[in-house]
């Protein structure tokens, strides 16, 4: 199964992932966009951050 982050920000600099989730917190989606986090710096060798983006409730939560 491939897996893939909803949304990857790319800028001359750095890269930002955002993933949406919609239920309750649970530690594998941190380290879901954490993996995402770690292969797109392996990549491209740019500074990665991401965040968990929660729809309901809203809350923006960051991951690393």
């Amino acid at each position: 199964e491939m897996k893939r982050p909803d949304k990857i920000y790319i800028s001359d600099r750095s890269i930002t992932v955002v993933d949406f989730k919609s239920g309750t917190p649970r530690p594998s989606y941190k380290k879901q966009v954490n993996n995402y986090c770690i292969a797109l710096n392996e990549m491209s060798g740019k500074p990665t951050e991401g965040y968990l983006l929660y729809t309901k409730p809203l809350r923006l939560e960051k991951v690393i």
